[in-house]
């Protein structure tokens, strides 16, 4: 958590947890996606939707990330 509250100073702008999501790699352990869930205080897993029109997510083919990115 300490990361974040510096980030938060260093950019002057404020994390908000209710709106924050977290997406894990498919090798990631169930028991330690619970574990980092829980510290954070986040419950959402995200990846799968947009933001600001770019794809969350840019795991998987790199060229077709970049091909919506650029459509």
């Amino acid at each position: 958590m300490e990361i974040l509250k510096q980030y938060e100073a260093v950019s002057g702008q404020q994390i908000n947890i209710s709106k924050s999501s977290v997406q894990f790699g498919h090798k990631i352990d169930d028991s330690i996606k619970v574990e980092i869930k829980y510290t954070l205080g986040i419950n959402t897993i995200g990846g799968m939707g947009s933001y600001l029109g770019l794809p969350e997510g840019l795991g998987g083919s790199k060229p077709t990330n970049i091909f919506f990115c650029y459509r």
